[in-house]
């Protein structure tokens, strides 16, 4: 599934906003929307930028879904996604030591 232009929706963006924010006509990003073309890796990486989401909400990935289901079929929250692109550079080592330190604040 593609969905890009339900997250465009979502943010009250139109087609000539987006195709403005990563350098497209409004053509090619209906195209991408109707999925008559696909955006390369880049430019996926720019929609998401300009969408303020991932490229996993822009494809559909099934990797999110797994996500969503151990969080009790909550769907991904805004600091779900922020927590997950801040750790995607952290070592195993630094996610453990932020996981500990999230689990000590909430005791407080």
């Amino acid at each position: 599934m593609f969905y890009l232009k339900e997250i465009r929706l979502t943010r009250g963006m139109s087609r000539i906003e987006l195709a403005r924010r990563v350098g497209l006509t409004e053509n090619a990003i209906y195209l991408y929307e109707t999925q008559k073309r696909k955006p390369d890796y880049e430019m996926l990486l720019k929609l998401a930028g300009a969408l303020n989401c991932t490229v996993s909400d822009i494809v559909g990935d099934s990797q999110n879904a797994d996500l969503s289901e151990e969080l009790g079929g909550a769907p991904l929250t805004e600091g779900d996604r922020i927590l997950f692109r801040a750790s995607r550079n952290a070592t195993e080592e630094d996610k453990k030591r932020a996981a500990a330190f999230l689990e000590a604040i909430r005791k407080i």
